[in-house]
């Protein structure tokens, strides 16, 4: 596995299914397999917005996801929904510029 691969939660809609959309069941599949696939540290929150609202709602999309990671824990929960997307842009870190890009 690559340390830096990294994916964000997938888009919570799709067409002809028997479970309705708004329903966070008809995705656990789905984020299961991408739980199992890439583990707590190498998943971060994403969202389809705007696009979603012509199928959906950002609503549906975000209760979803948040059902989901509710089973996996509060550490899973704060991991997807902010410290990886911290770690991966690596916000807080100081950036230096060179004098000679000025």
């Amino acid at each position: 596995m690559q340390p830096c691969l990294v994916c964000g939660g997938p888009a919570c809609k799709t067409n002809d299914h028997p479970i309705p959309s708004s329903d966070p069941k008809r995705f656990e599949p789905i984020m299961q397999v991408l739980w199992d696939s890439f583990g707590p540290r190498r998943l971060i929150y994403s969202s389809n917005w705007p696009q979603v609202e012509a199928r959906s709602s950002f609503e549906v999309e975000h209760r979803c996801k948040v059902a989901f990671f509710k089973t996996k824990g509060e550490e899973a929960e704060l991991l997807f929904f902010s410290e990886n997307a911290k770690r991966l842009y690596r916000w807080g870190e100081k950036k230096t510029i060179a004098a000679s890009a000025l």
